[in-house]
């Protein structure tokens, strides 16, 4: 073909591959195949690769897009030339300045808001019907932000997928009203069968791969609460109203990240698996259909898959929710959840006190958390210390916990809940405990520094006005929240609730704790139960006081 039309044309050609890799990966995939036909397959694939990519006096120039490098894959064996960019090639940090294909993929925001226009505009034939189109089309933008959104390719950000967005709007022809469009659960990249690369990977080990998976989790989870008030999607749902301008100032900034980061180390080391070259894998790899693979390996494979994309020069994540779903799905089958180890990072639930409702582990560990985070003062809002408490409670859902932010109580929204889910049963080190959090964060409408505040003529009197704001989180959770939790948590055998005030890298939590009594008919109550002297002794540490007063655990970061 490309003889003849150098014949007719003149000119050399292109050769464009997409998933040139398909059949090394089927070939691998097939664990029916004997070894001797395997490398038939494989040999006569490479022989034609090299026939049409080497020596071919017609080509201009190939261009091949897949998982693996064509080289360490032992495909297309001596091609010359040949220049290989990853996702994170051109990214700031990496060696490479510059990758020439970063806008050659995917869509970009600007390209999203032109077809959500020009299909509200020129083809929904529900169009009269609505009552506000500007609104409709702010909404279907951020949407597809939300759904859609999340990958990165050098250094051009808000990468969406084009497959997902264009069947997205396919699907709104048949939608008669912006009230009726449905935003998630749809599964649109992984009904491409873009799983098939990962279907047959088994794990070696399952507690390295759960650790990254808990990361990512926790990472991807953190970020989505922290952007609900800060970055593109939140200054787009603020608008009054978008067009071009807003949309290319909005979209030409990076997403910002929150200043806490759960598990830091874990999170470089991923990054560091999965921007690695693949000959780093090369002997992994050839165990792929033939065996399990260590963890290391498969993240690599994910990341090369498209699960996984670049955030910055030493961090990777989850793209979207479709992705975290399908991510997590797929997780549960190869590692068959239920069998994971009880500890496989260490006991990060454990000592966080979540199983056992242990209140002043909960402190101590939070202590060390908080004291991590970079850039508190006395301006930090109060949802960027409620985002640092959900991600740092958030390893309780490894164990069968339930954590949900802003918890509709019926009398208002809890700041935190935690609570046993469905497979809590599943988790014999895990306690069934009920736990509500109310955040406060100390204001001093005097506007003294810190050093003012903690000077030994003031140091009292800011105490005590922290120690106020606590009680009255407390009590906030008994007015409005308890009621409806002690009728949620008719499963569990305690009750926590636990107020609690933030003050640059300081805290004061307050605590109340009921177990479950049964009268002599079978019916439940609940009965608060004191914390006594002889349970909390030589509990308290250098850093986190310990206090109780009329049956409450009060919890105090020191001063340093």
């Amino acid at each position: 073909l490309m003889k003849l039309l150098y014949d007719h044309l003149g000119i050399e050609s292109v050769l464009l591959v997409d998933e040139y890799d398909a059949p090394y990966l089927n070939t691998h995939r097939g664990t029916n195949i004997e070894e001797n036909v395997r490398a038939s397959i494989l040999d006569a694939y490479s022989t034609f690769l090299s026939a049409i990519l080497k020596n071919n006096r017609y080509l201009s120039k190939g261009v091949l897009i897949g998982v693996f490098d064509v080289r360490n894959a032992g495909l297309g064996s001596g091609l010359n030339n040949v220049e290989t960019h990853l996702a994170h090639s051109g990214l700031a940090g990496f060696s490479h300045s510059f990758h020439p294909f970063q806008r050659a993929f995917g869509f970009s925001a600007q390209d999203i808001w032109g077809l959500i226009n020009d299909f509200v505009d020129l083809r929904w034939k529900y169009r009269e019907r609505c009552n506000d189109l500007p609104q409709f089309k702010k909404e279907l933008f951020t949407g597809c932000l939300k759904q859609f959104d999340g990958y990165r390719i050098g250094q051009t950000r808000y990468v969406f997928n084009p497959y997902a967005v264009l069947r997205f709007l396919e699907m709104l022809q048949r939608i008669d009203s912006p009230a009726n469009v449905v935003y998630r659960g749809h599964n649109f990249w992984i009904e491409t069968g873009s799983m098939r690369a990962i279907d047959s990977i088994r794990a070696e080990s399952i507690d390295d791969l759960q650790r990254f998976w808990t990361y990512l989790k926790a990472s991807y989870t953190q970020q989505l609460e922290y952007r609900r008030s800060a970055g593109a999607t939140a200054a787009l749902e603020s608008a009054k109203q978008i067009d071009d301008m807003v949309v290319e100032s909005i979209c030409s900034q990076d997403q910002p990240r929150s200043s806490l980061e759960y598990d830091q180390e874990t999170g470089e080391e991923l990054a560091a698996i999965c921007f690695s070259d693949s000959s780093t894998f090369s002997n992994g790899l050839t165990m792929l259909g033939r065996g399990a693979l260590d963890a290391c390996t498969i993240m690599w494979i994910l990341y090369q898959a498209g699960y996984l994309t670049p955030v910055t020069h030493n961090r990777i994540g989850i793209p979207n929710q479709e992705v975290f779903r399908a991510f997590g799905d797929y997780y549960k089958r190869v590692v068959k959840f239920t069998s994971v180890s009880a500890d496989p990072r260490g006991p990060a639930y454990q000592i966080r006190g979540i199983c056992s409702g242990d209140i002043v582990q909960l402190a101590i560990s939070l202590n060390e958390l908080i004291a991590q985070m970079s850039g508190l003062n006395a301006n930090t809002p109060e949802k960027e210390y409620k985002n640092a408490l959900f991600v740092f409670l958030y390893p309780a859902k490894e164990v069968g916990f339930d954590v949900y932010s802003e918890a509709n109580m019926e009398n208002g929204f809890a700041d935190i809940l935690v609570f046993p889910g469905a497979d809590h049963r599943l988790f014999s080190q895990s306690e069934p405990n009920y736990f509500v959090f109310e955040l406060k964060c100390f204001r001093d409408s005097n506007a003294r520094t810190y050093k003012q505040r903690m000077s030994l003529e003031n140091r009292e009197e800011t105490r005590r006005r922290i120690r106020e704001s606590t009680a009255e989180a407390l009590q906030q959770i008994q007015e409005r929240y308890q009621q409806a939790a002690a009728a949620r948590a008719g499963s569990c055998d305690w009750m926590f609730l636990v107020g609690i005030t933030f003050w640059f890298h300081r805290f004061d939590i307050a605590a109340l704790r009921f177990k479950k009594a049964y009268s002599a008919h079978g019916n439940h109550s609940w009965e608060n139960m004191p914390y006594s002297n002889d349970e909390l002794d030589g509990a308290a540490t250098d850093r986190v006081s310990i206090e109780m007063a009329d049956g409450i655990l009060f919890l105090s970061t020191i001063a340093s």
